[in-house]
């Protein structure tokens, strides 16, 4: 299975990739907010994809066991992270990510997820990514 089709089987089984990382991200925010018995700052999506990475290198490198399947999850949560960061320049989510992206009620004042005003940015054929 090449790179794209795992991505196409994940999203019909766990469903859009963004809003997935984003619910377990504010699952993880609740469950450290509750051990350390404080309100910490929100946990990005991406930082959540990142920590799917590093838990993929970790079973990778576990001696006398290869499964191809952690390499390609690595791949697949690294591009994510890329994808959901909102300091990268380069990848962006679609309309519909953004969206889901800012609980702004001023989308002029940015949010969690922004550090300024919303941008919908272009990929090199200067259309929308995917």
């Amino acid at each position: 299975m090449d790179h794209g089709e795992i991505r196409s089987e994940r999203a019909k089984k766990y469903g859009d990739f963004y809003t997935n990382h984003k619910n377990i991200a504010n699952a993880w925010h609740s469950i450290i907010c509750s051990y350390y018995q404080k309100e910490l700052p929100p946990l990005p999506p991406h930082i959540a994809c990142l920590m799917f990475t590093v838990f993929k290198a970790v079973r990778a490198s576990i001696p006398f066991k290869f499964d191809l399947d952690d390499y390609r999850d690595m791949r697949n949560y690294q591009d994510f992270a890329k994808e959901c960061d909102p300091d990268n320049p380069v990848f962006v989510a679609t309309e519909s990510v953004r969206k889901v992206k800012c609980d702004c009620a001023d989308e002029n004042k940015g949010c969690q997820y922004h550090r300024g005003p919303l941008k919908v940015m272009q990929n090199e054929n200067n259309s929308e990514a995917s």
